[in-house]
């Protein structure tokens, strides 16, 4: 793994122009050529993938050289770029440690370093960066946990950290960012349990903490959630009850404990209060009782997946005036013959 020496430290006032060029120069391999127009032939604002301000028509405020193949490491020189409102370097080839030196960044909203090679810790400077509103680091080989300082990021609205190889928990630090909107944290190592302090996101409307290694129960502290409209946590390994107190988050639209251990009843009211429910996704558990005749009353309902549970008893016959149902299963559970006239029902479901 490639490491950045403090010698590479990025002094503190480089032109924009000697920023990019020096970006260029830890790039091995550009196959497609973009990095050509990057030369003195050209005023460096016109440069594949530079934007510049309107303001402050010499800084540079994007750089967007996504999916072109770039093979190298990343410039600790960037950080030099502090007017940058948007990096987007996302499906490269990038790899070695994410430099220190992006903290300086304090005016960045969007960063975007997904589907890349990146190794090592995210760097906790990161918490300079005030008003990040977009984090995403999916696909990359980052390792250890993120850093708890963090919090430090008040206008931070987004974080997403999917599909990398981040092991160690998810810090409760996380909960002091009230200005985030989304969190996601799928396809990782994460362990432990999922923080309390989470319940604090008052803006959050996005939660993916899917295919992790997470244990112990849901907080009812996410009940709290009142923006909340997507809910995925499935593919750990959570036990337990649900609170109740997450059925009636009315926003809610996509809903997904899949593949856990909860148990329990599903509340005989729900579909009466997620009336928004589109996307109901909880098979892989052992869920026992009965499927709530409430979730006629949320008529966007287009997928319910209840396969591998314990449930049992008849099956109300009104399911079938969902319009918009497209995918109903429940195999693998307990229901008996006699409470399958409600087949004849589900003829009304035309999709």
């Amino acid at each position: 793994m490639f490491t950045i020496d403090s010698q590479f430290a990025a002094p503190g006032n480089l032109h924009d122009q000697d920023a990019l060029l020096s970006f260029m120069s830890w790039i091995s391999n550009d196959p497609s050529g973009a990095l050509t127009s990057w030369n003195d032939s050209v005023e460096f604002c016109q440069w594949y993938g530079v934007t510049c301000g309107r303001r402050h028509i010499d800084r540079v405020t994007a750089l967007n050289l996504d999916s072109l193949n770039l093979v190298g490491i990343i410039s600790p020189f960037l950080g030099n770029l502090i007017f940058l409102r948007r990096l987007n370097l996302s499906n490269n080839k990038l790899e070695a440690q994410m430099p220190y030196e992006l903290g300086r960044l304090y005016r960045i909203q969007h960063f975007d370093l997904s589907l890349n090679s990146l190794e090592g810790k995210i760097p906790s400077t990161l918490s300079h960066c005030s008003k990040l509103q977009t984090l995403n680091l999916r696909n990359n080989k980052l390792e250890g946990g993120i850093p708890g300082n963090l919090s430090s990021c008040p206008d931070l609205q987004a974080i997403e950290l999917r599909s990398n190889i981040l092991v160690g928990h998810i810090p409760s630090e996380l909960g002091l960012l009230r200005k985030l909107n989304i969190l996601s944290f799928t396809r990782n190592n994460f362990t432990r349990g999922i923080p309390f302090s989470l319940g604090n996101l008052s803006s959050l409307t996005y939660l993916a903490l899917s295919s992790n290694f997470l244990s112990g129960g849901i907080p009812s502290s996410l009940g709290e959630l009142s923006s909340l409209s997507t809910f995925i946590i499935s593919h750990n390994q959570l036990s337990g009850m649900i609170p109740f107190s997450i059925y009636n988050l009315s926003d809610m639209y996509y809903f997904s404990t899949a593949d856990n251990q909860f148990v329990g009843t599903l509340p005989p009211d729900m579909g009466g209060k997620l009336l928004k429910f589109q996307y109901l996704y909880m098979y892989g558990n052992r869920f026992g009782g009965t499927i709530p005749a409430s979730l006629s009353n949320a008529t966007e309902l287009n997928t319910v997946d209840l396969f591998d549970n314990n449930l049992h008893g008849p099956i109300h016959e009104n399911l079938g005036i969902l319009p918009r149902l497209t995918w109903f299963s429940l195999a693998r559970n307990q229901f008996e013959a006699n409470g399958w006239y409600f087949l004849t029902a589900l003829t009304n479901c035309s999709r």
